[in-house]
Parts: structure tokens; sequence; C-alpha cells
């Protein structure tokens, strides 16, 4: 409500305690916020690692621009992720996150700029071309099977098989087993029935086997686009947690968050799109609530 007024005034009692501008009371909350940051960033309990020492640089993007008719749906998105960097990507609905990830794992083509990846410009002609030099994305919608098993999901579009007589290959539902139980052992998922269909599955457990999918032993960056929407607290904190674990392992990370608490609590690094560009990128140490917030809102400086 401040954010729409010169000045406002609080009451207690009948009695006048607070007459300041916006600018004033955010500058205090700010203030307040910085100083109780420390312990809160850690409160769904994954540990933050801030080191700001990360690899190379895994992707850079320069420049993007995208048109969907008349409408320009991104006009400059241009940031970069390291190895072993979680980058976060923030923005209002409409900002340009979705379209910008999109870009980079190939499902669309920009009209302008570039992607570079593992130090080569890249121009992907679909999300197979992606995945197959090592970029895993994670879709809102998930893109799993309902009516498949946990085992099969897991292992869908790379399913191991066996030969009989060295002539005909069948699908081995034994390795796949073993594949997708060492799988989400490693990553601390902990799912009994690996021939349960996915439709029988809770929301976090549907969302921790997506990510766990593309969590592959070789994957270099991870893609991933509101992964703890509509989660509990318990479920959001187990989501983050292989997120950090992924990221420790030395994959790059980009996650795409509408939860300013979730943001501040997994990411090394904040880029907030405002309308299509890239207006903030830095630290997530150096940004507070209320500042994520302006900055989404335009009512901050860059």
């Amino acid at each position: 409500m401040a954010l729409g007024f010169d000045q406002f005034a609080l009451y207690r009692n009948k009695q006048k305690i607070q007459l300041s501008t916006p600018e004033e009371d955010a500058s205090a909350e700010e203030a307040e916020e910085r100083k109780s940051k420390t312990s809160s960033d850690d409160e769904y309990g994954i540990g933050v690692a801030r080191s700001g020492k990360f690899g190379d640089v895994v992707l850079s993007c320069e420049g993007l621009h995208l048109r969907y008719g008349s409408l320009l749906a991104l006009t400059n998105g241009t940031f970069n992720v390291r190895k072993g960097e979680v980058v976060c990507l923030v923005g209002d609905n409409g900002a340009g996150k979705s379209t910008l990830i999109k870009l980079i794992s190939g499902v669309f083509k920009a009209d302008g700029g570039k992607i570079v990846y593992d130090g080569k410009e890249v121009n992907f002609q679909g999300p197979y071309d992606a995945r197959a030099v090592g970029i895993e994305t994670v879709y809102q919608d998930l893109a799993i099977c309902p009516n498949l098993g946990v085992a099969h999901n897991m292992v869908l579009g790379a399913e191991p098989t066996k030969s009989f007589f060295g002539i005909f290959k069948l699908r081995d539902d034994r390795k796949a087993l073993e594949m997708t139980k060492k799988r989400l052992e490693s990553l601390g998922i902990d799912i009994k029935d690996l021939n349960r269909t996915i439709s029988r599955l809770s929301g976090g457990q549907r969302q921790s086997v997506a990510i766990a999918r593309a969590m592959k032993d070789d994957v270099k960056l991870a893609i991933l686009d509101e992964p703890t929407a509509a989660l509990g607290v318990t479920q959001t904190r187990n989501v983050l947690r292989i997120v950090r674990q992924a990221a420790e392992s030395g994959a790059a990370v980009i996650l795409i968050s509408h939860d300013i608490r979730t943001v501040l609590a997994i990411a090394d690094r904040v880029v907030v799109l405002r309308l299509g560009a890239v207006v903030h990128d830095g630290p997530a140490t150096e940004i507070t609530h209320t500042k994520l917030l302006h900055l989404m809102a335009g009512l901050a400086e860059k």
C-alpha cells in the first residue's frame, strides 16, 4: 500500500506513532532485513554455500531478444552462469523468464543475440541438441508421463537394453530399477515403490522425480522452472537440497521462482527481469527482500 502514497501515518491505540515516506520506511526495513539476513537465509535448512568461488562460465547469454508476432517478449536477455553456481531468474508474470530459458534449452530460436555454451557459440535446433551437450531442463509442467512408473520415467529416452543371441534387444527393466534406485539414493530421495505410477505420487515426489531425471552424472547445466511452486515447506526444503547438491557436484544451475524467500535461500546470484529485459544482476548476499520487490515492480534503480 505504501508504494502508492507520498506519505503515510501509523496509528496505535488512537495515537500517531509514526509518520514517514515510503522511501524512509523502505530504508528502515532494508536495514532491519540486512541485520537478520544471515539467520533467515537458511530457513529451509539446506546449508547456504556462498563462497563466491565458482568455476568457469558454463553459459553466457548476450543480448537475446525474441518477438511473438507484434509482441516483443524479450528485449535484452544478458547474463551468465558459472560451474557450481545457482542463478535465480526473478520477475513478474510476462517479464520474459520462461522465454529466456526456452531459448537456452532449444525450444525457441532467438531473433537476435547469441548464446555461448562451454566456450562456443551455439545455435540449438531443438531441445534434443541442448540435452546432447549436457543441458537438462525441468519445465513447470514437469513433462513426465503420469501413466508410467517412476523407473520408466527416469530412463525414458535412454532405456537400458539386453540382447538375446546377439540379435534381439529388449528393454532391461531390472537394470532400469537398479539405475533409478541408485540415482534417487544419491540425491536423498525416498520412494519405496519404483514401479508406482507417477499419477499416484504426491506433488513433492513428482517434482523430485522430474528433477532427479534431469540431474544426470554428465549434466553441465540444469534449468528449473518454478520447481517449488505449490509445494509445502518440507517438500520445498527437499527440492532445494537437491538443487544445492547438484551445484556442489559442479553443475551450473538456473532456477526460476516467484517465491522471494526461496530465491534468497538458494541463490548465489539473482538476475531480475522486467518487461523482457535484465534490470539487475548481482550477488544474493547484496540484495534484500524489499529491494528485490522494488526491482521487480520497477520502483528501484538498476
